[in-house]
């Protein structure tokens, strides 16, 4: 394999194939070399034709967010941009054709849980799989969820936030498990105990958040700085706060997770890097493939302060 020959990653290779200045020039040179020496043919359509099933990579998105998330959209978008730029064909595999027989050469699986149906059919399977989430076994990255849990409380409590409280939604698990979690234990290090606001079921995550936060302070609820586990879930919470005749920051902090670009001007949040995560994800991917030892990956997030928090 050329990344391995060269000694870089699946990436510098795909960037160094498309001229990327961000590539010195003595690593290009390397991968070219390489690339000569192998016979390497870099376009997909060349790949397709000298491999055939084993160039193409299949990508299965979580059975219940693919259809309204904003995040998991973005995130097939990049790998699938990673792959085609690194000479992989993309399969996408919706969740009724999933099944342990697959003819891919590769596997990436997104929003995966602990009870995940995916894992249990693919035990035994000889398919190079990663998935991106936590706790999954085998090979597997992720964001640090539950550093950017920390973040978020940290920046409230300094600001002066002494009744915090954290949205999350009804079915709480994996990687927003994590975040809703290490928000909590940061806050009750700090002797505070936040409330917490179960999601309401809508058509989409915005929606939730507007009628969960509406009805919070419809009851009565009083808090100051706010944690929603989602930047989709933070915008619908704040729409409901500023209707509610409240301001923010000034009555009440928020601070979502994810940095989604078209929430970027104005929101507060914990970014992770999706790209780079992609990114990560194909190089893990290779591992997989070359038969290295499984192992997890977690990516670092960090604070991003706007207007909100």
């Amino acid at each position: 394999m050329v990344a391995e020959r060269a000694g870089v990653s699946v990436a510098t290779v795909s960037r160094s194939l498309h001229n990327d200045p961000a590539v010195v020039a003595e690593t290009r040179d390397r991968v070219l070399r390489v690339c000569d020496e192998l016979g390497y043919v870099p376009s997909p359509a060349g790949r397709r034709l000298k491999q055939g099933s084993k160039a193409v990579v299949g990508l299965s998105l979580g059975v219940q967010d693919h259809a309204v998330s904003r995040y998991v959209s973005l995130m097939h978008q990049a790998l699938t941009s990673q792959l085609a730029a690194s000479g992989w064909s993309v399969q996408l595999i919706r969740a009724d054709e999933f099944k342990a027989r697959l003819d891919v050469g590769g596997l990436i699986l997104i929003g995966v849980l602990k009870r995940d149906p995916r894992l249990a059919m693919l035990r035994g399977s000889d398919i190079p799989t990663i998935s991106i989430g936590h706790e999954t076994g085998g090979f597997c990255l992720a964001p640090d969820d539950a550093e950017g849990g920390r973040l978020a409380a940290r920046h409230l409590i300094d600001s002066g936030r002494k009744r915090l409280a954290v949205l999350h939604s009804h079915d709480i698990e994996g990687s927003v498990a994590q975040r809703v979690r290490s928000f909590i234990d940061q806050a009750k290090m700090q002797g505070l105990d936040p409330l917490r606001f179960d999601s309401e079921v809508a058509t989409s995550p915005t929606l939730q958040g507007y009628r969960t936060m509406a009805r919070a302070l419809a009851a009565g609820a009083s808090f100051d700085g706010l944690f929603c586990e989602t930047d989709e879930l933070a915008v619908g919470a704040v729409a409901a706060i500023e209707d509610a005749g409240r301001r923010t920051p000034q009555d009440i902090a928020v601070i979502g997770f994810d940095d989604l670009p078209e929430f970027a001007d104005r929101l507060t949040t914990i970014r992770q890097d999706i790209p780079r995560l992609a990114e990560a994800a194909i190089d893990l991917l290779a591992e997989a493939r070359r038969g290295e030892n499984p192992r997890a990956v977690l990516l670092p997030v960090e604070l991003k302060i706007r207007e909100t928090a």
